[in-house]
C-alpha cells in the first residue's frame, strides 16, 4: 500500500433523540511515494470539510464523494510524501440496520428505550467514519465520545478521563488502542450497568438495567476461557480490560471487537431455572469462540478477507477446546463430531462448493452456505492436523505464528510455514 494509516483520532457526538451523530476524525497517514490525493472509504456520511495540516495550520482541501465506489477523494495541495495529517468534519445517521453505528431498542419499565452501538465487520466502519476500511490497513485509534450525563460510554479500551462540558454533556476519552483493523473498532452509548469479575479484574459484563445479575456465569466462563488462551498461546492478553456486552438487538451471535465483545443477550446472559443445559453449553462455546478471536483475528489479522478462515476456523476449534478442558463431563468432542464436523461434511458434499480459503477477493458473506465451510470444515481440518502433529507440535506452531505476526496481518502460507 502506498498510503498506510497510522492513527485515527475520533470525536463522536451521538443524538439518540434524532438518531444522528456528528463526527470529526483526524487521520494520520504515511505515504511511501508521492501522492496528490488521499482516498478513504465511506458510506451514508455527509462530509462538511476536509483539511490537511501544513505546519501549525490546516489548509482546506477540495473533496468529492463517489457513493457507488463508497469512496471519499481528498485532493492535496500538491504532490506529497511522508506523513500526512487530515481532519474531516462530517455527520451521519444512527441507523436501524444493525450495521455501522446503529440503534438497538430495549424495553424497560414498560417503555421503549434505545442505546447506540457499533458493528463494523466486514466493512461497515466506513458508515461511522471515513477510513481505509480494509483489514490490512491497521492503525491505532483514539476515541472520544460526547454523551448525555445520564448515559455511559464503552469502547475498546478503558476510560482515560471524563470531562463535564458547558452544555451539560460529558466527553469521555478512552486510552489509545493497539494497532488494529477498522472492523474491530467499537463504541457504545447507553444506560449500562457493570459487573466486574472478582478474580480477574480485567473482565466485566456490561448489561442494560436490571440484567446485571444474569451475567455471573458469563464472567466465570470468560475468566476460564481467557486463562486457557493465555496459557495455550503463550502470549498474554494484550489489552488492560475485556468487556462482554449484552446487546438486545444484534445481527450476529457475537462480535469479537478487541476489548469489547458484543453478544446477543441470549448468548451471554444465564437465567437460572430458565436457560437450558444446551443453552448453557452454547453460551460457553460462544464466549470461548470470541475470546479465541482476541488472538486469532485481533492480534493477528487476515491480510485480506479471503483468509478469513485464519480467524473463524481457529475460533471454532478453540471454542470447543476450552469447553472440553473445563467441562470434560460434557463429551464436547463427541458433540463437535455430531454437529460441526457433520455439518461440514454435508455442505462439502454438494456439487457447488468452494475451498476453506475463499477464491480471489471474494466478499465474505456469513450465512448457511459459507459457515459450514469457513467455520465447521476449517475447524474440523485443524483438529485433524492437531491429531497428526500431536498437541505439543501443534501448540508450538500456533505460538510461532502468533508471535511472528503479532499486531500485523498474515496469509495462509505464513500459517503453514509456522506450523511446519
Amino acid at each position: 500500500m502506498t498510503l498506510n494509516p497510522l492513527n485515527y483520532t475520533l470525536r463522536i457526538k451521538p443524538d439518540l433523540a434524532r438518531f444522528t451523530f456528528n463526527g470529526r476524525v483526524t487521520v494520520s497517514l504515511h505515504a511511501s511515494a508521492e501522492v496528490d490525493a488521499v482516498v478513504l472509504n465511506l458510506v451514508e456520511i455527509a462530509v462538511f470539510s476536509c483539511t490537511v495540516r501544513q505546519g501549525e495550520a490546516n489548509m482546506p482541501c477540495p473533496f468529492a464523494v463517489d457513493p457507488h465506489r463508497q469512496e471519499l477523494r481528498i485532493d492535496l495541495p500538491g504532490l506529497t510524501s511522508g506523513d500526512i495529517v487530515l481532519e474531516i468534519e462530517y455527520s451521519g445517521r444512527i441507523n436501524d440496520a444493525m450495521a455501522g453505528f446503529y440503534r438497538s431498542r430495549y424495553r424497560s419499565g414498560g417503555e421503549t428505550g434505545y442505546l447506540a452501538v457499533t458493528q463494523f465487520q466486514e466493512s461497515d466502519a466506513r458508515r461511522a467514519f471515513p477510513c481505509i476500511d480494509q483489514p490490512a490497513a491497521k492503525a491505532t485509534f483514539d476515541i472520544e465520545l460526547i454523551v448525555p450525563p445520564q448515559l455511559t460510554a464503552v469502547a475498546n479500551t478503558p476510560v482515560q478521563e471524563e470531562e463535564e462540558l458547558a452544555d451539560g454533556g460529558k466527553m469521555v476519552v478512552f486510552e489509545r488502542t493497539p494497532k488494529m483493523s477498522t472492523y474491530l473498532v467499537f463504541w457504545a452509548v447507553g444506560p449500562f450497568e457493570f459487573q466486574q469479575d472478582t478474580i480477574d479484574s480485567r473482565l466485566r459484563v456490561v448489561t442494560l438495567p436490571g440484567k446485571k445479575e444474569y451475567g455471573s456465569l458469563a464472567l466465570e466462563l470468560g475468566r476460564q476461557a481467557l486463562a486457557y488462551c493465555e496459557s495455550y498461546y503463550g502470549i498474554p492478553y494484550p489489552l488492560p480490560k475485556l468487556d462482554l456486552l449484552a446487546i438486545p438487538e444484534f445481527a450476529f451471535g457475537a462480535m469479537e471487537n478487541w476489548g469489547a465483545i458484543a453478544f446477543r443477550e441470549n448468548l451471554l446472559l444465564y437465567y437460572p431455572g430458565t436457560t437450558s443445559r444446551a443453552g448453557e453449553e452454547r453460551i460457553f462455546e460462544v464466549i470461548a469462540h470470541e475470546i479465541a478471536h482476541q488472538w486469532f483475528g485481533n492480534l493477528v489479522t487476515p491480510a485480506a478477507w479471503k483468509y478469513i478462515w485464519l480467524n473463524e476456523s481457529f475460533a471454532t476449534l478453540f471454542g470447543f477446546g476450552v469447553i472440553a478442558h473445563f467441562r470434560p463431563e460434557w463429551d464436547t468432542w463427541e458433540h463437535f463430531l455430531g454437529t460441526t464436523t457433520a455439518a461440514a461434511m454435508a455442505r462439502d458434499g454438494l456439487q457447488e462448493n468452494f475451498a476453506i480459503e475463499l477464491p480471489g477477493e471474494t466478499r465474505v458473506v456469513i450465512n448457511t452456505s459459507t459457515t459450514p465451510i469457513i467455520y465447521s470444515k476449517g475447524g474440523s481440518i485443524l483438529r485433524q492436523i492437531r491429531g497428526y502433529l500431536g498437541e505439543d507440535g501443534f501448540r508450538k506452531g500456533l505460538r510461532l505464528y502468533l508471535q511472528t505476526h503479532a499486531f500485523h496481518c498474515a496469509e495462509s502460507g505464513q500459517f503453514w510455514a509456522a506450523l511446519g
